[in-house]
C-alpha cells in the first residue's frame, strides 16, 4: 500500500511528464488520493489512484489506470465529463463531510478549516499554472502539512497548461468532484475562505445529526418522529468578519452578537447571495 506522500510524489512525476511534452495526456488530469483511512478501509488497496494519463502500456489515457476500483474512477470521469449531478451511494455511511475546492494558494487557508473540522473531508486542488506543480510538491514535502492533510479525500485537476481557457475557473465542476469522492450521507460545502465553527462538528453532527438517525419513537427531534434523515438539510448561517480583524473566531453566539455589535461581523452580498441569511433569527433569538 502507498503512502499519501507517495501519491502526491507519484502524481508530480506524472505532470511533470505531461506539462513537459514527454508524455500524451487526455485533459483535464484528475487524480484521486485517498486519505489513510480510506486506505486501511481497503485493505491495503488504494480506491481510486485514477489519473487520466495516456503512456506507451496505455495509449487511451484510461482514466482507470493504476485504479483498483473502477466504479469510483467511472464515477469521477462520470462528473468531469458531465459536470453534474451526484447521486447518493446506497452504502453512503450516516454523517456529514467538509467538501471545499481551491486552487494551490490556499493550501495554507484551508488549514484553519481543517483544524475546526475533526470529521470527514473531501477536497479538489486545482492546478492554474505549470509552476503550481511545484508548489504543490513544496507543500506537501512539509511533515506538518501531510499529517493536515492525510485524512482528506483528496483530488487534484490539471487542465490543459497550453490552454488559456485554464483560467476559466471551473468552480462547479470542482465542486461536483468533491461531492463525488463523498462517502456519507450528508455533506457540508464550503469554499476554502470559509472556516466552521469548532462546535459545529460536535453540536450538531455528533449530536443532533446522530439523534437524527435514532429509530425510536422517543427522538427529541420532531414531535411525532425522527425526520427522514435522507431528506433533511440543515441550515448553517454563513458571516464575514471584517478584513483588519486579528482576534480569534466567536465561540458562542453571544461571542458572535458583540462582533456584529461592533461592526466587526456582518453578512457578505446584502442584497443577493448570502444576504438571504436570516440573521436576526439566529442572533437575536438565541
Amino acid at each position: 500500500m502507498t503512502s499519501f506522500a507517495e501519491d502526491i510524489m507519484e502524481l508530480a512525476k506524472q505532470l511533470k511528464r505531461c506539462a513537459t511534452g514527454y508524455a500524451h495526456c487526455t485533459y483535464p488530469i484528475v487524480h484521486t488520493i485517498p486519505s489513510t483511512k480510506t486506505r486501511k478501509q481497503q485493505q491495503g488497496q488504494i480506491y481510486a489512484a485514477g489519473y487520466s494519463v495516456a503512456t506507451p502500456e496505455h495509449p487511451d489515457g484510461d482514466l482507470n489506470f493504476g485504479a483498483s476500483d473502477p466504479e469510483q474512477a467511472k464515477r469521477v470521469h462520470q462528473i468531469i465529463g458531465e459536470s453534474l449531478s451526484v447521486d447518493l451511494d446506497d452504502d453512503a455511511m450516516p454523517g456529514v463531510t467538509l467538501a471545499s475546492q481551491f486552487s494551490v494558494n490556499r493550501l495554507t487557508r484551508f488549514e484553519d478549516a481543517l483544524a475546526a473540522w475533526p470529521g470527514p473531508v473531501s477536497a479538489v486542488v486545482y492546478l492554474m499554472d505549470m509552476s503550481d506543480i511545484d508548489v504543490l510538491i513544496e507543500y506537501f514535502r512539509v511533515a506538518a502539512n501531510l499529517e493536515r492533510y492525510h485524512r482528506v479525500e483528496l483530488a487534484v485537476v490539471a487542465p490543459n497548461f497550453a490552454d488559456e481557457e485554464r483560467y476559466r475557473y471551473p468552480i462547479n465542476q470542482l465542486r461536483n468532484i468533491a461531492i463525488g469522492m463523498i462517502r456519507t450521507t450528508h455533506h457540508l460545502l464550503i469554499d476554502a475562505d470559509f472556516v466552521p465553527n469548532r462546535a459545529l462538528y460536535t453540536e450538531v453532527v455528533e449530536k443532533r445529526f446522530a439523534e437524527m438517525w435514532r429509530t425510536d419513537s422517543e427522538s427529541s427531534i420532531g414531535t411525532v418522529a425522527a425526520p427522514n434523515p435522507s431528506r433533511t438539510a440543515f441550515v448553517v448561517p454563513c458571516v464575514a468578519l471584517v478584513e483588519d480583524y486579528s482576534g480569534a473566531y466567536p465561540e458562542t453566539i453571544d461571542e458572535l452578537r458583540s462582533l456584529f455589535d461592533r461592526r466587526l461581523a456582518y453578512i457578505t452580498d446584502s442584497n443577493a447571495g448570502h444576504g438571504l441569511t436570516a440573521d436576526k433569527v439566529f442572533l437575536r433569538s438565541c
